[in-house]
C-alpha cells in the first residue's frame, strides 16, 4: 500500500482533486460533510486544492483511505476507470502497490499486468469474487485512486517487487492465522486444510494432497503467547492517576463505588467522570484486540460459550483464567468480563454477549426439535447447547424457561399455549386443578376453563378431564403430535424456485415472514454480530434461504458473496458485520436478515416503530415503508405475511402472531382487543 509520507511534494500532481476525481463534483450541500470531515478547516478542499497542496494540510495515506472508503460505500457502479479517468491504462499493477489479497483479487479479474485490466470493472463487481470482503474492495480503491495523484505511478517501485506471487504470500499469512486460533482453541493437531481429491489420480498427486492434508498447527513456527496477565500489567502501568483510580475503584472492583463517588475523588463532574470511565474502557479494549495474547484468549472464550458454558468448565479448559491480575486484586477471568462486552459472568455461568441475548439464541437453538406445541425433550436440549441435561436443566431455570417432567415448554406466553404443552407432556386427560397447578397460574379453574373451551385444540373427556383435542396420546408421555401448520397455509408456490424455498417448504418460526417475494428473518444485533462472529440461526430460516440440512450455501449479496452452513446439529450464518458496518447498525439495534431470488441475500434496519401500532407490527414483519401503507391493505398484508389468507380475520390473525411474536402480538392487541372480543 501507499506511504505518502515518504515521497515528496514534487511526486504528487498538481491537479485539482475534483479534476483527478469527477464524482466528487456530486457531493453538494449536506453531502459535502463527508469530504469536509476528511481535511477539516479547509474549506472546499477538493474544489480549491490539488494533492500537492493537500499534503500540506493533512495525512494523504487517511485522506486517500477515506476516499475510496465513500467510493466503496457511495459508487459501487462505477468503474475504477470512472473513478480515476486520469490515471495511465498502461501503468503495471505492481504501480497501485497492492498487498497480496487485494493483488490476487484484482489478478482474478485479468490476465493483464496492466491497470487497463481493471479499469472497466465495477466497485461492486469486486464483491462477486469469493473470499472478497469490503476491506480487500476498499485496498483496490485507494490503490486507485492513489496511484492517480502521482505524477509517475511507478516511480520508486523496487525492481523484486512482483517476484513472489501474491497468492502465496496471502495463503501463508492465512494459514498462520489459522495456526494461532488452532492452538487457542486447543486443536493444534487439527489440520488446517483439508483436500478431496478422485481416487484414479496419479500418485504423485495423491501425495501431495496427502502431505497438504497432513499440514497442522503444529507445523508452523510461531511465537509463544506471552502471559496475558502480565500484558494486562503492563497496559495498567501506562495509565494517569485517574485512570488508575478509575479502573481499580469502578470498572474492576469487586464492589465498585458509584459514579457519584468516583467523581468526588477525581474532583470532577459525573458527566466528565463518566467520560473518563469511557474513554478507558475503549483503551484498555483496543488494546486487547485478537493479535494480543489477551485477544486471543477473549477470543476462545468467546468461541467455546456460544451461548452459554458453566464458568468452572472454562476455567478448566484454560486455567491461566485463575491467575490473580496482582494491580486489581482479581482474577483474570474477571478482568477480561469488565473489559470484554463480548462475554459476561452471571452466577456460575459465563454467557454471551448478555442474558437477554444468550437466553433468546437458547429458544433459537431448540426451536428445531419443538412439537407443533412448543415442547423440546430435554436431552435434545442437552446436545444442542453442548451441555449435560443437568446443566441443561440449571441454565434453562435460570433464563426463566420452564422445564415440566425433562421436557422443555417454549411456548407458555399464552395460558392456553402453556397449557397445550403441559397437556402434550402429561400425554393424557388431567383435571382442571392439576392442570392450573402444572400452568403455575393464579388464575381460577373457572377462568382456566373458560379458555381453554374457546381453543379448538382442547376438549374435555366424559368425566370432566381436559385433553388435546383430536390426538392418541400414551399414558405417560408425549404422544404423536402433529407439528404445526406449514407457515403459509395456501399462498404461494409449493417446493423451492431458483434456490429460494417454496412457502410450504419451511418450517414455522418466529419473526420469520414473507414480504412479497422475500423472506425477512427479525433479529437483535448483538456485539458479537459486530465482532464478525457467525451466529445460529433458525431451521425455517435457512429452509427459507435454500439451504437443507447437511448443505452449505453460498448467496449472492451486494457485498460478496453470504455462507449458509447446516453441517451440524444446527444451521448456522457466516458472519454480517460488513453489512452492519455499511448501514451504521449499533448494538441491540434490530434488522432482518432478507433473501429472494432476485435480490438475494441482504442485511435491512428495522425501521423505527411507529406510533401507529398497526404499522409498527407492520415494520417489525418487514415492511419496508409501512406509514405509505393504507388502512385497507395493513390487515391483509399481516395476514399473507405470517401465512394466512388475505382475506383472513384480525381473530385469526392476532392468534397466529401470539403464537409467534410476542413484540407484534403486543401491538396487534392494543388496536384490535375491542375489535375482535
Amino acid at each position: 500500500m501507499f506511504a505518502f509520507s515518504e515521497i515528496g511534494a514534487a511526486a504528487l500532481r498538481g491537479t485539482t482533486w475534483v479534476d483527478l476525481f469527477p464524482w466528487l463534483d456530486t457531493y453538494e450541500s449536506s453531502d459535502a460533510a463527508h469530504l469536509e470531515a476528511l481535511v477539516p478547516n479547509v474549506p472546499d478542499w477538493w474544489i480549491a486544492d490539488s494533492p500537492r497542496e493537500t499534503a500540506a494540510d493533512t495525512s494523504l495515506d487517511e485522506l486517500v483511505a477515506g476516499l475510496a472508503r465513500l467510493a466503496v460505500r457511495r459508487h459501487r457502479t462505477a468503474t475504477f476507470g470512472e473513478l480515476a479517468p486520469g490515471i495511465d491504462p498502461s501503468a503495471s499493477l505492481v504501480a497501485l502497490r497492492l498487498g497480496p489479497r487485494a493483488e490476487t483479487v484484482v489478478r482474478r479479474l485479468t490476465d493483464r499486468d496492466r491497470v487497463e485490466g481493471l479499469l472497466s470493472t465495477t466497485v461492486g463487481s469486486l464483491f462477486d469474487l469469493r473470499g472478497t470482503s469490503p476491506e480487500t474492495v476498499q485496498d483496490v480503491a485507494t490503490g486507485v485512486l492513489g496511484a492517480s495523484i502521482l505524477v509517475d505511478p511507478e516511480d520508486g517501485l523496487p525492481e523484486d517487487e512482483n517476484t513472489v506471487d501474491p497468492v502465496v504470500t496471502q495463503l501463508v499469512d492465512d494459514l498462520r492465522v489459522l495456526a494461532r486460533w488452532r492452538g487457542l482453541r486447543g486443536a493444534q493437531d487439527a489440520p488446517l486444510i483439508r483436500i478431496d481429491i478422485e481416487d484414479e489420480t496419479p500418485e504423485q498427486v495423491q501425495e501431495v494432497a496427502a502431505r497438504i492434508s497432513a499440514i497442522t498447527g503444529r507445523d508452523f513456527a510461531r511465537t509463544v503467547e506471552s502471559n496475558p496477565v502480565d500484558e494486562l500489567e503492563n497496559l495498567i502501568e501506562q495509565l494517569d492517576e485517574r485512570e488508575t483510580l478509575a479502573l481499580t475503584a469502578f470498572v474492576m472492583a469487586t464492589d465498585p463505588i458509584t459514579i457519584g463517588e468516583l467523581s468526588v475523588r477525581l474532583h470532577v463532574s459525573k458527566s466528565r467522570a463518566s467520560g473518563i470511565v469511557a474513554k478507558l474502557r475503549q483503551d484498555l479494549a483496543s488494546a486487547c484486540e485478537y493479535e494480543t495474547t489477551a485477544g486471543g484468549l477473549l477470543a476462545s472464550m468467546r468461541g467455546q460459550i456460544r451461548p452459554v458454558t458453566p464458568l468452572i468448565r472454562l476455567l478448566e479448559m484454560q486455567p491461566v483464567l485463575r491467575t490473580e491480575v496482582p494491580s486489581l486484586g482479581v482474577p483474570l477471568w474477571l478482568a477480561l468480563d469488565r473489559l470484554d462486552d463480548g462475554f459476561e459472568v452471571t452466577g456460575p455461568w459465563a454467557i454471551a454477549p448478555d442474558l437477554r441475548s444468550a437466553t433468546g439464541r437458547t429458544i433459537v437453538m431448540l426451536e428445531q426439535f419443538e412439537s407443533g406445541n412448543g415442547v423440546v425433550p430435554v436431552d435434545d436440549a442437552a446436545e444442542t447447547l453442548q451441555l449435560t441435561p443437568d446443566e441443561t436443566r440449571q441454565w434453562l431455570e435460570y433464563c426463566g424457561i420452564p422445564v415440566l417432567d425433562d421436557h422443555v415448554l417454549l411456548s407458555t406466553r399464552r395460558l392456553v399455549d402453556h397449557a397445550a404443552a403441559v397437556l402434550e407432556v402429561v400425554g393424557g386427560p388431567v383435571d382442571i386443578r392439576t392442570l392450573v397447578d402444572l400452568v403455575d397460574t393464579d388464575r381460577s379453574e373457572q377462568y382456566v376453563a373458560r379458555r381453554l373451551s374457546d381453543d379448538e385444540r382442547f376438549e374435555t373427556t366424559a368425566s370432566g378431564l381436559w385433553r388435546l383435542a383430536g390426538r392418541e396420546i400414551a399414558a405417560g408421555g408425549v404422544g404423536s403430535v402433529p407439528r404445526r401448520p406449514a407457515l403459509l397455509d395456501v399462498a404461494g408456490e409449493p417446493g423451492a424456485v431458483d434456490g429460494v424455498a417454496g412457502m410450504d417448504s419451511v418450517r414455522p418460526t418466529r419473526r420469520l415472514y414473507r414480504i412479497g417475494d422475500t423472506w425477512c428473518f427479525r433479529m437483535r444485533v448483538t456485539t458479537e454480530h459486530l465482532r464478525g462472529s457467525g451466529f445460529t440461526i433458525p431451521v425455517g430460516v435457512a429452509q427459507a434461504f435454500g439451504c437443507n440440512r447437511g448443505e452449505t450455501r453460498e448467496l449472492r449479496s451486494p457485498l460478496g458473496p453470504q455462507m449458509i452452513r447446516w453441517t451440524g446439529i444446527n444451521p448456522t450464518c457466516g458472519t454480517i458485520r460488513r453489512f452492519l458496518v455499511e448501514e451504521q447498525v449499533a448494538p441491540t439495534d434490530y434488522v432482518f436478515l432478507t433473501y429472494s431470488a432476485t435480490g438475494g441475500f441482504g442485511v435491512v434496519p428495522c425501521v423505527a416503530t411507529l406510533e401507529d401500532p398497526v404499522r409498527g407490527a407492520l415494520a417489525l414483519v418487514g415492511v419496508a415503508q409501512p406509514d405509505t401503507v393504507s388502512d385497507n391493505e395493513a390487515v391483509p398484508l399481516l395476514a399473507s405475511a405470517i401465512g394466512m389468507e388475505a382475506s383472513a380475520k384480525p381473530r385469526r390473525i392476532l392468534s397466529r402472531y401470539q403464537a409467534r411474536d410476542d413484540a407484534v402480538a403486543t401491538l396487534l392487541e392494543s388496536a384490535w382487543t375491542v375489535a375482535v372480543r
